[in-house]
């Protein structure tokens, strides 16, 4: 006869036994001989292993997003059981039951698994999806220059970015104007063009830059010419030959009238 040791695990109904749960069966065959000539045999045993059911799972794949964005979850297991979800980019989107929410730009790796119930089924392969997370857009905001003439002190000007991340300022004409900080000096007369940009962190994308121009002029060309090349002002000496001319033609003019 046979009997399960292991009557958790398996069971037996004449020869035939039924496995349970998952875990180590042990079935013992027995024979009590009779009371005429055999004694009983010494029970023999033998066991097996029980296996669970394998399951898999199905996982919506997730699409890209903003910063500071939230979509659902949604992952199925053939077994029936739920599904739980946890972030594997923690710095990028976190997630809270059947919902992901995105943190900052990169990608995110959400996991999706079902431990099985030790009883029946075994442990799903784990299954992740990825998604892009884009940063939020920023802009800035740089004034313009009125122009300016050489040899005045060195200026302050100023910057800013929607995001409110610190804006960088750089010259783009070195020979004309230089930048330190936020102090504009000026080296000669041209046109200074300035840029202003925003590089961006973990949240924002970078700002696209902008430049500010403007004239400077010598201190002794007129406004108009920002190289200094213009008519600049006629000394006396020019001035009064200039109306002498204009008196001899007047002269001239009237004796031919006459």
């Amino acid at each position: 006869s046979f009997s399960s040791q292991t009557p958790g695990i398996c069971s037996v109904n004449g020869a035939q036994v039924t496995s349970l749960t998952i875990g180590t069966c042990i079935i013992a065959a027995d024979q009590s001989g009779n009371v005429s000539y055999w004694l009983a045999a010494a029970s023999v045993t033998r066991s097996f292993s029980v296996t669970g059911v394998p399951q898999s799972i199905s996982f919506t794949a997730l699409v890209d997003a903003s910063t500071g964005g939230t979509q659902s979850l949604l992952a199925s297991a053939t077994s029936g059981l739920p599904v739980s979800f946890s972030s594997q980019t923690p710095s990028v989107c976190s997630v809270s039951g059947t919902s992901v929410s995105t943190l900052a730009g990169g990608t995110c790796t959400v996991a999706a698994n079902q431990a099985g119930d030790g009883s029946y089924w075994l442990a799903a392969a784990t299954v992740t999806r990825s998604f892009n997370v884009a940063g939020l857009a920023q802009t800035i905001s740089f004034a313009a220059l009125s122009d300016k003439t050489l040899g005045v002190a060195p200026f302050g000007i100023s910057a800013t970015a929607s995001s409110g991340l610190t804006v960088s300022l750089a010259s783009l004409t070195g020979s004309v104007c230089t930048i330190s900080g936020s102090t504009v000096t000026l080296l000669k007369a041209g046109t200074c063009t300035l840029q202003a940009s925003q590089a961006g962190n973990g949240n924002y994308n970078a700002a696209p830059s902008v430049s500010r121009s403007f004239a400077v002029f010598d201190s002794g060309a007129a406004q108009g010419d920002s190289a200094g090349n213009g008519d600049a002002p006629l000394p006396l000496w020019a001035l009064v030959l200039m109306a002498a001319g204009l008196m001899g033609m007047l002269q001239v003019k009237q004796r031919s009238w006459v």
